[in-house]
């Protein structure tokens, strides 16, 4: 199982090194951020993503993200604050019981 914490440092990391973060070391190599520009950070984003799920929105399955949303609940992961009020509104718009 993969840490939230985990998660959230790698995407900061890889965030820093293609816009303005620090300089880092790491298996040998340096590397120093890119300074790319937040528009083309943003296409990069978004070109990544529907590579993945393509460009035409699909349907979402809300029974099935009901329940996801109930076996996260049960994880018990910290959250911030405002995590936590983002994730019960996402519930409640779903359905889910937590």
């Amino acid at each position: 199982r993969i840490n939230d914490g985990y998660c959230r440092d790698v995407y900061k990391l890889l965030n820093g090194v293609l816009t303005d973060g620090e300089p880092f070391f790491a298996v040998d190599a340096d590397f120093v951020p890119l300074g790319i520009d937040d528009d083309t950070i943003s296409y990069i984003k978004y070109k990544n993503q529907t590579a993945i799920s393509g460009e035409t929105p699909k349907a979402i399955n809300e029974a099935f993200v009901g329940e996801c949303i109930e076996e996260f609940a049960k994880a018990n992961i910290r959250l911030s604050e405002r995590e936590k009020a983002e994730f019960q509104r996402i519930a409640a718009d779903f359905g889910a019981k937590i």
